[in-house]
């Protein structure tokens, strides 16, 4: 009975949320790995329902959009890397701020600060919105 008892306390405890900043870091990694292979449905998982993405090259696209560009776009960058500027939490947001490098399709080496905004929703991180500046 006593074992019964304390496996309903511990069934019953608040399970510990990981420390945000790790969770901000999965939460775009996964989403880059869904861009990366032009997954839709996980891309959809990941980013809010009214998800808008800002860059000089594409201007503001919104997360139909960005899905209807996987289907239309040829082959993302394989050599594509990232690495992260800075990352900072306001309490139910943060804001990840990253650059990235990769060739273009005509050879040029190319790079950018993409900023990722992400808020709690439901309990949940999600992605709301990205910005992409070029690097001259």
């Amino acid at each position: 009975m006593r074992q019964k008892f304390f496996a309903l306390i511990l069934l019953a405890m608040p399970v510990l949320a990981a420390d945000p900043k790790t969770e901000i870091r999965q939460l775009s990694a996964a989403v880059q790995k869904a861009r990366l292979a032009r997954d839709s449905d996980s891309f959809i998982k990941y980013v809010s329902e009214d998800y808008h993405q800002l860059s000089r090259a594409r201007g503001l696209l919104d997360r139909d959009a960005i899905i209807e560009q996987f289907k239309s776009s040829g082959n993302p960058p394989a050599d594509l890397k990232a690495e992260e500027v800075s990352l900072s939490i306001h309490g139910d947001s943060a804001i990840l701020i990253r650059k990235q490098f990769w060739t273009n399709s005509a050879g040029k080496a190319m790079k950018s600060y993409f900023t990722e905004v992400f808020a709690k929703e439901k309990g949940s991180w999600k992605l709301a919105a990205g910005f992409v500046t070029d690097i001259p």
